[in-house]
C-alpha cells in the first residue's frame, strides 16, 4: 500500500518518537504503574504462505488499572507490503481491569515467501510501553499440506439474513479429504454494514480432528436496526494442515423480510341470492411464480378479514380467497390478484 510523502514523514516522526522513548527508558529505567505496560509477547514471529496470516500477540503486563489504547503499524523490511504481506495500522484497546492478550493478524500474500517485516507500537495512552515495542515477522514457504487432508471453504459465497432474525449461522466445510488435524481462522470485514452498529465483528478458529469431515459453524450477531441492503464480508484467513477450497470469501446481505398483506370483504349472500347466515371461515390460496409451491391457509374465524404472510422471497405472487359455511360448502374462488415482491 503506497503512502504520500506527508504520511511518510509523519510515520518517520513517529518512529523517531519511539527511538527517543527507548532512549529515555534506558536512561531512567523501565517502570510499570498500576495501569501496566503494553508490549509484544515475543521479539519475533514467523508465518508461512499456506498459513495465510501472521498472528502477532500483544500483552498487558504488570497491572490492569484504567483504560488503555495502543496504536500500531507494519513496516517494510525485506518483505514488502502489497507483495509479501498486507500493510496494516490500527488501534487496540483494553478496558479497566482487562489484561487479556490482543492479537494482530497480518494477511500474507500467496507469493509472499521470503524476507521479514516488522510490527511497531507507535503510541500508548493510559499505560506504559513494555520492553518489546517492535517485533519482526519472517515470511517463509512451507511444504504443501499432505494428500488427503482436504480443503476448507465456506458452504456458499453469499448469505442473506433478515435483520429481525438476530444471528447469522455461517458454515465452513472440509471437502476432498479428512486426514490429519486441521485449523482454520476466520473474520468478518465491514462493507456498507459497519461492525458495532449493524452487526458484531466476529473472528475465531475452527478445528477438525483426524478423520473429521463434518461441517463447522460460527455465529455472527446482526442488529435488528440495521438498514436493509447493507452488506459485510466473511473471510477465511488461514488454513493449517489443509489447503484452501474454492470459496474463501463470502458476502452477507442484510435484508428486511418482505410481507404480503391480503384483505377482503366477507360475503353476505349465497349464490342463489339468499342471505348468508352460517359463514364459518375462509381459505386463502397463494402461489408463487415459477415452480414455487402453492399453499392454502385456512382461517376458521369469519370475523377475520385480513392476513399477513411474512418471510416472502422476491417474485410475483397470486392470491385468491374462498369462503366456506358451517356445513363445509366452499364458494368459488375470487378472481386471483397478483403482487410483485421486490
Amino acid at each position: 500500500m503506497s503512502t504520500d510523502r506527508r504520511s511518510a514523514r509523519q510515520f518517520l516522526r513517529a518512529l523517531a518518537g519511539i527511538l527517543f522513548l527507548s532512549l529515555l527508558r534506558t536512561a531512567c529505567a523501565y517502570a510499570v504503574g498500576a495501569a501496566g505496560a503494553i508490549g509484544f509477547a515475543a521479539p519475533g514471529y514467523s508465518a508461512s504462505v499456506p498459513d495465510g496470516v501472521a498472528i502477532v500477540v500483544l500483552d498487558r503486563v504488570g497491572g490492569s488499572g484504567g483504560n488503555v489504547a495502543v496504536n500500531f503499524a507494519t513496516v517494510n523490511g525485506s518483505a514488502i507490503a502489497g507483495t509479501n504481506y498486507t500493510a496494516m495500522n490500527g488501534t487496540l484497546t483494553w478496558s479497566d481491569g482487562d489484561a487479556t492478550p490482543r492479537t494482530i493478524m497480518v494477511p500474507i500474500a500467496a507469493a509472499g515467501a521470503g524476507g521479514t517485516f516488522s510490527v511497531v507500537l507507535l503510541s500508548v495512552t493510559g499505560a506504559s510501553f513494555g520492553p518489546i515495542i517492535q517485533t519482526a515477522v519472517s515470511v517463509t514457504s512451507a511444504a504443501p499440506p499432505p494428500l488427503g487432508s482436504g480443503a476448507l471453504e465456506f458452504s456458499q459465497n453469499a448469505y442473506a439474513i433478515n435483520r429481525g432474525d438476530g444471528t447469522l449461522m455461517v458454515t465452513v466445510d472440509r471437502v476432498q479429504g479428512a486426514s490429519g488435524t486441521v485449523l482454520a481462522t476466520y473474520s468478518t470485514e465491514d462493507g456498507s454494514a459497519v461492525s458495532g452498529t449493524d452487526y458484531a465483528a466476529t473472528s475465531g478458529t475452527l478445528s477438525w480432528t483426524d478423520g473429521d469431515a463434518s461441517p463447522k459453524s460460527f455465529l455472527v450477531p446482526v442488529s435488528a436496526q440495521a438498514p436493509a441492503g447493507r452488506t459485510f464480508s466473511l473471510a477465511l484467513l488461514s488454513a493449517q494442515g489443509a489447503r484452501f477450497g474454492d470459496i474463501t470469501d463470502a458476502t452477507v446481505n442484510i435484508a428486511v423480510a418482505a410481507t404480503i398483506i391480503a384483505s377482503w370483504s366477507p360475503p353476505t349472500a349465497n349464490t342463489d341470492g339468499s342471505p348468508l347466515t352460517d359463514l364459518a371461515g375462509y381459505y386463502i390460496c397463494i402461489s408463487g411464480a415459477g415452480n414455487q409451491p402453492a399453499q392454502t391457509i385456512q382461517i376458521a374465524n369469519p370475523a377475520v378479514t385480513s392476513i399477513s404472510i411474512g418471510n416472502i422471497a422476491a417474485g410475483t405472487y397470486y392470491l385468491a380467497a374462498m369462503a366456506y359455511d358451517s356445513a363445509g360448502a366452499i364458494s368459488s374462488p375470487t378472481g386471483p390478484v397478483s403482487t410483485l415482491v421486490q
